[in-house]
C-alpha cells in the first residue's frame, strides 16, 4: 500500500511537470519518468502492485494531457507513462528470466510471446504503421505484464495483495458508473435523445464497453481472492467488492460482458473449490440472485428500453443509416476474408487493417470501427498463422487451468485454477463481441491475471 501511494503521487507529479513546453519542466518530467522506470526495474514487485491498483483509473485521467514535441508530433502523458512502465518491467523481466535457469516457461506464456512476434511482422506489412505500432505496443505491453506477474507474484500472500489492489481499482470504476446511472445525464451520460435504450454508464474510462471489460477482469481477481480466503477468513469484504463490481458491469448495459460475468460465475460454481461450504447452497444463491437482479433491472430501467438495447438499436431515427448491432461490421470483415488471396489468408493483411468505416448519425460522419470479434481480427490482420498461434495460447491456457482445477480440488492451486478457467472462458466469450486484445485496460489486466495464476498453479 505505501508503494501504491508513492507511485500515485509520482503519476500526479508527472502530469503536472511533463505537461509543459518549458525546458526546466521537460527535464523534470524526464527525471520523474526515469524514476518510474527505475522503480519498475529495481523494485518490480511493489511497482506492479502500484500499477495494478492505479493504472485502470490514472492512465485515463492523464490521457487528456498532450505533450507536443518538435515537428508537431504529440503524445499523451498516459501514452508516455505506459511506455515508461512497459520498458521498465520489460528490462526487469530480462533480468529475472536470466536467473530462472533452464526451466521452461509454461507453454501459454511462450505462445503469447510468439504471437507478439507475429504481430510485429504484421506491423511491417501494414499500410497503417502509426496505428499498427500503437496496437503492437498494447499487445507487447500485455505480454510483458504477464511475464512480470509470473516472476514476481510468487506466493499466495503476494497474489492476495495484488488481487486486493485490482479490486480497489474495480470498486472506484464501478462506483463512478453507479453514480452516473443514479444521477443521469448530469454526469455526462449518453442521453435518451441519442440512444434508443437505457442510459449506459461510462464511468471514468469514458466508454461503456471499456468500463464493462475492465470490471469483468476485476471480478476475476476479486473472485480469486474470495476463493483463496473463504476457508480461512471472513470474506464479507470480498463479497461486497464482487457485488459492487458486478453491479458496475450491469449499469453499463454491455450485453456481452453481462453474459460473460454470468458465465464466469456459473463455470466457477460448477468447479466448486471451497471445502467449508457445500456447492449446492452457493449455486442456489447464485440462481436466486440472478433472478432477483433481472427482475430489479427490468423494474428500474423498463422493459421497452431493455428490449431496444438487446436488439442493438443505436439510434431512434428510421431514416438515417444506422448500425444495428455488429452485422454490418462482421459482414464487411467476412467479405475481406473471402476476397483475400492465398498469401493474405496465410499471413494477414497487416496490423490495424481490420477496421470498418461506418456512418454514425449522431455525429453525421464516418467512424472507423474494429471488427468486434477477436477471431475475425486475428484472421484479417495476422492470417491463419496468427490465428493458430493465438488460438493455441488460449486453448493451452484453458486446458492447463481445467486440468489443475480437476486434479487438485480444494487445494490453493485448484482454487486458483477454477477461478482462472472461469475467467478465461468469460474473457474469450467477451472477446467474440469486443476488441479486448488492443486495450491497455482489459488486455493488460487479463494478461497480468494470466501470469500470476499460471505461477500459482505451477507451484502446487
Amino acid at each position: 500500500m505505501p508503494a501504491l501511494v508513492v507511485v500515485a503521487g509520482v503519476d500526479i507529479a508527472f502530469a503536472y511537470t511533463a505537461f509543459d513546453r518549458g525546458a526546466v519542466e521537460t527535464v523534470l518530467g524526464g527525471v520523474i519518468a526515469l524514476g518510474v522506470m527505475a522503480l519498475c526495474i529495481f523494485r518490480p514487485r511493489p511497482a506492479l502492485l502500484a500499477f495494478a491498483g492505479s493504472w485502470g483509473v490514472v492512465h485515463v485521467l492523464l490521457s487528456n494531457g498532450e505533450l507536443e514535441k518538435t515537428g508537431g508530433v504529440s503524445a499523451s502523458i498516459s501514452q508516455l507513462l505506459g511506455v515508461t512502465v512497459v520498458l521498465g518491467f520489460g528490462i526487469a523481466v530480462v533480468g529475472l528470466h536470466s536467473r530462472r535457469g533452464s526451466r521452461p516457461l509454461p507453454f501459454p506464456l511462450r505462445a503469447f510471446a510468439m504471437f507478439a512476434v507475429v504481430y510485429a511482422l504484421a506491423e511491417l506489412i501494414t499500410p497503417f504503421h502509426a496505428a499498427g505500432l500503437s496496437d503492437l505496443f498494447k499487445i507487447v505491453g500485455g505480454v510483458v505484464l504477464a511475464f512480470i506477474g509470473y516472476y514476481v507474484i510468487d506466493d499466495e500472500k503476494r497474489l492476495l495483495a495484488l488481487a486486493r489492489a485490482v479490486g480497489i481499482a474495480g470498486v472506484l470504476v464501478a462506483v463512478g458508473a453507479l453514480a452516473q446511472f443514479t444521477f443521469g445525464s448530469g454526469l455526462t451520460l449518453q442521453s435518451q435523445a441519442e440512444i434508443s435504450g437505457p442510459y449506459r454508464a461510462t464511468s471514468v474510462l469514458g466508454s461503456a464497453n471499456g468500463t464493462a471489460e475492465f470490471l469483468l477482469i476485476c471480478a476475476g481477481f476479486v473472485l480469486l481472492r474470495y476463493a483463496l480466503r473463504r476457508d480461512r477468513y471472513r470474506v464479507r469484504a470480498d463479497l461486497t467488492t464482487l457485488a459492487i463490481v458486478s453491479i458496475g458491469i450491469v449499469v453499463t448495459f454491455t450485453r456481452a460482458d453481462i453474459i460473460a460475468l454470468v458465465v464466469m460465475l456459473v463455470v466457477w460454481a460448477a468447479l466448486w473449490q471451497v471445502r467449508s461450504t457445500s456447492a449446492i447452497g452457493p449455486r442456489v444463491r447464485l440462481a436466486t440472485i440472478a433472478v432477483a437482479g433481472a427482475v430489479a433491472v427490468v423494474q428500474v430501467v423498463g422493459s421497452a428500453s431493455l428490449i431496444s438495447r438487446a436488439e442493438g438499436r443505436l439510434h431512434s431515427s428510421g431514416t438515417a443509416q444506422v448500425l444495428t448491432g455488429r452485422e454490418a461490421i462482421w459482414s464487411n470483415e467476412l467479405h475481406k476474408l473471402e476476397s483475400a488471396d492465398l498469401g493474405t489468408t496465410l499471413i494477414g493483411s497487416g496490423a490495424h487493417t481490420s477496421n470498418t468505416s461506418v456512418y454514425v448519425p449522431q455525429s453525421e460522419k464516418y467512424v472507423e470501427y474494429p471488427p468486434h470479434d477477436l477471431f475475425l481480427w486475428l484472421a484479417i490482420e495476422t492470417g491463419l498463422v496468427g490465428l493458430v498461434v493465438y488460438g493455441s495460447a488460449l486453448f493451452s491456457l484453458s486446458r492447463s487451468f481445467l486440468t489443475v482445477a480437476r486434479g487438485s480440488r480444494f487445494t490453493p492451486s485448484g482454487q486458483v485454477a477454477a477461478v482462472a478457467f472461469a475467467t478465461t472462458i468469460a474473457v474469450i466469450l467477451d472477446s467474440m463481441f469486443h476488441n479486448t486484445q488492443v486495450s491497455t485496460d482489459s488486455e493488460w489486466y487479463f494478461m497480468l491475471f494470466v501470469g500470476v495464476t499460471l505461477r500459482k498453479i505451477e507451484r502446487r
